[in-house]
């Protein structure tokens, strides 16, 4: 019974280290905010603001209207 026990837990923390190790050297790479951020880029690229605009959060650092978005793309 003791044996059991001590390889009950001998394998846990086999099993945590491992699924620590595995996740520490884990890259997460968020596919669908890079895909959306390269769509924004090429919208504003080719000029379609109008899409570009509806892609925000039509705060006051990218502008709370499309005119005032316009001003600050056309600018940079």
């Amino acid at each position: 019974m003791k044996i059991r026990f001590l390889a009950a837990i001998a394998f846990l923390c086999v099993s945590l280290f491992l699924s620590f190790y595995f996740l520490k050297n884990t890259e997460y790479i968020p596919k669908d905010a890079i895909a959306v951020s390269n769509h924004f880029l090429r919208l504003l690229i080719t000029k379609k603001l109008k899409e570009a605009y509806s892609l925000t959060n039509e705060n006051a650092i990218v502008g709370t209207s499309y005119e005032r978005f316009q001003k600050k793309s056309i600018k940079n």
